[in-house]
């Protein structure tokens, strides 16, 4: 008891954020694809339920909030939520023999028109953000583009509410090449926009990658789009269409690390033009309904549960968000980098071997000039040569990229061993002999080698935990269980493996404890997860649902919780929940000992004896 009022004392003390001087995240939950939001009569326990799960505000379109406008308010307020109105100019109406009528023209001063009369109906409901899906693509980034985005810079100066516009598709920022030239213009600098860059993965048919030399224009450009970004819409895009089926699904991990890290830049650029524990910056989980999410032929039954992916991607924004806090606030407290040093020339390449001048590329600290004082070569920054300028060019050819060889050489040895003349060849691109391919060593295979020792971790705590509480209901000791598991460290995936673990079979390598009811905790920085499985054996004993409603209502704060789903382990139910450290406003350790105390009572009176 004494060391949990220190801890929760401590927790009382600690200052407000865990970043000071950084923007707040706030989380708004779409309505997109959401039944309830449809019928008035369900707002209360929708709004209810989204607030519960740490949502800070919801985005609606007029098909919404025009079913009744009062209650809608209304219920909001009691609630706690704000509202963001999204709007599609030269749209936002019900077409009786058509549906919802999204885009209607590509004529200029009907968008205009259009624009002027939603952002109004959006400011008197009380709208804290406008998201407007804005003119038409065909405008390209010419004339009408540029008088529809000043005109609206005008109205948003008016209405005193800000205005983003969406990266979207069938819009003036459908494409990122059209986005780089507008957003580029002098004159659209105040311009503010809503990042949905998954709309820009299927446009352009390609994941941008900075290390591949096809998208070296692609840094520049989300720079750009960071310092305009007054919004994040978190949906994960492939090559092939604007969302993933599940990004939680193993295949999809180098997509939602993409937008990831696109997601990070953003909001350190935030951080820095909003230095203050007042700003705040929103951003929202935006996996939508079909046709964006994949349906099974002839039944038409979505391949995921649209609540869920949404619910698990706002997690991941919050974790994403903290490690962006995490980094601006280091760089930050970082002292400056010192002034470059080394010789103040280098001397630059042999011009009949680069066919192109003397010039190398790009060099840290250096600026190329083709006539210096000493020649043609690199001067020091700093150095009255290098203050002169630069001769670099404007775009020089880059070095053709190494033929594919698999990540150990093994495709190419094997088409050099099938076909002697592949080396011939190669030799001949490559200027010179083959050289041996050497598996790649450093940061990626550390990475990997730390990630697979996290998951053995994981895996060996889960079946430590799962054979005590097996031998504990061998022993009639006990059938229903509260445990802790320190090795996943708060990330609710892990979690979720480590109690499979405890679920798998002995024989299999687990815990052997699928019969036991269990609610298993584990605290990180971030957050407390926490994962219910109640066997089919002992459902008429606990709700799993209620068993964690119960608990998360005892610790409080910004939380997340599924509804129950099949045990792939066990069978039965399980259900995941996670409770925000919320910047520091909540102790994951401490609310873990409030957690496992509060398990343990709703045990003693809510189940038989």
């Amino acid at each position: 008891v004494l060391w949990l009022r220190r801890k929760l004392v401590a927790a009382l003390l600690r200052p407000p954020s865990a970043f000071p001087h950084m923007p707040t995240l706030r989380l708004a939950k779409t309505l997109w694809g959401v039944p309830e939001a449809d019928d008035p009569d369900l707002w209360d326990e929708l709004f209810a339920r989204i607030k519960a799960e740490g949502f800070d505000g919801v985005e609606a379109i007029t098909l919404t909030w025009r079913t009744d406008r009062d209650r809608f308010v209304s219920l909001l307020k009691k609630h706690g939520l704000q509202l963001i109105c999204q709007i599609h100019t030269s749209g936002g109406d019900l077409d009786p023999a058509t549906g919802y009528v999204y885009c209607s023209s590509n004529k200029l001063h009907d968008h205009l028109a259009s624009f002027v009369k939603l952002t109004a109906e959006a400011k008197a409901l009380g709208a804290v953000l406008i998201n407007s899906h804005s003119g038409h693509d065909s405008w390209g980034s010419g004339d009408k583009a540029v008088a529809f985005f000043k005109h609206a810079l005008l109205v948003e100066a008016q209405l005193g509410v800000p205005v983003v516009h969406e990266t979207h598709r069938q819009r003036l920022l459908y494409s990122p090449y059209t986005a780089a030239e507008l957003l580029s213009k002098p004159e659209l600098a105040a311009l503010k926009v809503n990042a949905d860059l998954s709309h820009w993965c299927c446009v352009c048919e390609k994941v941008f990658d900075a290390a591949d030399p096809r998208d070296d224009w692609w840094p520049a450009t989300l720079r750009l789009v960071a310092e305009h970004c007054e919004f994040v819409h978190a949906r994960v895009g492939h090559a092939e269409g604007p969302q993933v089926s599940d990004p939680s699904a193993p295949e999809f991990a180098a997509e939602v690390s993409a937008h990831a890290s696109w997601w990070r830049t953003i909001w350190a650029a935030q951080a820095a033009r909003h230095p203050s524990d007042d700003a705040a910056v929103w951003a929202e989980p935006e996996h939508g309904p079909p046709p964006y999410l994949q349906t099974l032929p002839f039944s038409q039954q979505p391949v995921a549960d649209l609540w869920e992916v949404n619910a698990r991607m706002a997690q991941r924004v919050r974790t994403e968000h903290a490690a962006a806090m995490r980094e601006a606030a280091a760089s930050t407290a970082a002292p400056p980098a010192p002034p470059p040093s080394g010789p103040d020339f280098i001397a630059g390449g042999d011009a009949g071997r680069w066919g192109m001048s003397s010039y190398m590329g790009p060099k840290d600290g250096y600026v190329f000039r083709e006539q210096g004082p000493r020649g043609a070569g690199y001067y020091r920054e700093g150095t009255a040569a290098a203050r002169a300028g630069s001769d670099a060019p404007a775009g020089p050819e880059p070095a053709k990229p190494a033929p594919s060889v698999g990540r150990d050489g093994s495709l190419l040895r094997a088409a050099m061993d099938e076909n002697p003349d592949v080396a011939d060849k190669l030799a001949s691109m490559m200027g010179g002999a083959v050289p041996p391919v050497a598996p790649p060593a450093g940061e990626d295979e550390a990475a990997a080698a730390a990630s697979a020792e996290k998951l053995r971790a994981v895996d060996e705590e889960g079946v430590a935990v799962g054979a005590r509480l097996a031998a504990q209901q061998r022993e009639g000791a006990v059938e229903f269980a509260c445990a802790s598991a320190s090795a996943p460290g708060g990330d609710l995936s892990l979690l979720e493996r480590c109690v499979g673990k405890m679920n798998l079979g002995s024989a299999s390598g687990g815990g052997g404890a699928a019969e036991v009811a269990k609610m298993v905790f584990s605290a990180g920085a971030e957050q407390l997860s926490l994962v219910t499985h109640v066997p089919e054996s002992k459902r008429r004993g606990v709700d799993a649902a209620a068993w964690t409603r119960a608990v998360l209502a005892a610790i409080g704060g910004k939380v997340m919780c599924s509804a129950p789903q099949p045990a792939p382990l066990g069978g039965g139910s399980i259900v995941l929940a996670a409770v925000s450290a919320d910047g520091g406003e909540h102790e994951p350790d401490a609310d873990m000992a409030l957690g496992l105390a509060a398990a343990a009572r709703f045990l003693e009176e809510d189940t038989p004896a």
